[in-house]
C-alpha cells in the first residue's frame, strides 16, 4: 500500500494506493481575504490550508497508531513540527510542563 500527499497550487490531496484500488481525496480547503466589514471575499484567494475536520483525523490516527505501538520510536521530527504549529502562548506552557514533568532536578 503506497500512502501520501501532494500538493498543488490548486490544493492538497490524500492519495492511497494498493491493488486495484486508487482513492484521491482533497483535504484543502481555500483561504479567502475579509473585507473591511469581516466577510468573506470570495474575489481574494489567499491560498489553500489543511481542512480543520482533516487535521483532526490525521491527528486521532497519529495519537491511536502510537497509542498501540508496542516498541519504542523516536517521533522527535513529528514532535517538533507539532511543537512549532502550536500558537506562541502554548508552546510557553507546554514547555514549562516538559521541564517539569521530564527534566530532573539538580
Amino acid at each position: 500500500m503506497n500512502i501520501e500527499i501532494k500538493s498543488s497550487y490548486y490544493g492538497t490531496e490524500l492519495i492511497v494506493e494498493d491493488t486495484n484500488v486508487k482513492l484521491e481525496e482533497s483535504i484543502s480547503s481555500t483561504i479567502y481575504a475579509k473585507k473591511e466589514d469581516g466577510k468573506t471575499d470570495f474575489k481574494k484567494r489567499l491560498g489553500n490550508d489543511i481542512d480543520d475536520e482533516w487535521m483532526a483525523k490525521m491527528c486521532q490516527l497519529t495519537e491511536d497508531t502510537a497509542y498501540y505501538r508496542q516498541k519504542e520510536y523516536d517521533s522527535t521530527q513529528l514532535i517538533e513540527i507539532l511543537f512549532e504549529k502550536l500558537p506562541e502562548n502554548i508552546q510557553e506552557e507546554l514547555a514549562v510542563k516538559l521541564h517539569n514533568d521530564y527534566v530532573p532536578e539538580l
